[in-house]
């Protein structure tokens, strides 16, 4: 019998909020990956700006929706941020079955991926990446009380359906992260 690969026990200790079952209902909603592809596409320009805004965005656990806060909810169990949300890899796997781009790798140091889209009602490139092993996203204001409410209404939305079971692979109705 051969050896284990790795020097340390691989063990369950956690997990993120969103964690597909491996195998679970075909619950994927292509009608709702269509509604969002319609306010948002996938771009091939660089994305630059600060995470402000992605640290004042968190997930409401008791009314189950995503919120904008200027309060520092970070150790409050109620309130999800998005470094707890979701593995970088289920984010980036997640936006691909969404939008079919590429993402731009690098060693960038903090960060080794990036993946831009553009929400078409106002021109505004969204640049979601990893950074320093979590996911985040990135934009130029410092305040989400500086973006336009149709941008702040389409955000949540869009991260509603990613963090969702409707997130579609494009196969048979699988959600993606899961196994046909």
């Amino acid at each position: 019998m051969k050896k284990a690969i790795t020097k340390s026990k691989i063990e369950f200790k956690g997990n993120f909020a969103v964690n597909p079952d491996y195998a679970q209902d075909r619950t994927g909603n292509y009608e709702l990956r269509d509604k969002i592809a319609s306010k948002w596409e996938y771009s091939h320009k660089d994305g630059a700006g600060c995470g402000n805004v992605n640290h004042q965005f968190y997930f409401d656990t008791s009314k189950q929706k995503f919120i904008f806060s200027d309060d520092r909810l970070y150790n409050d169990d109620s309130f999800i941020p998005m470094y707890r949300l979701m593995s970088p890899a289920l984010l980036l796997y997640r936006l691909i079955a969404t939008f079919f781009g590429n993402p731009v790798c690098g060693d960038n140091y903090k960060s080794i991926w990036d993946y831009n889209i553009i929400h078409k009602h106002s021109g505004k490139l969204l640049n979601f990446s990893e950074h320093k092993g979590a996911i985040g996203f990135w934009l130029p204001e410092s305040s989400y009380t500086e973006l336009h409410f149709q941008f702040k209404t389409d955000l949540i939305e869009l991260m509603t359906y990613l963090a969702s079971n409707e997130c579609a692979h494009p196969y048979d109705n699988l959600v993606a992260g899961s196994v046909a």
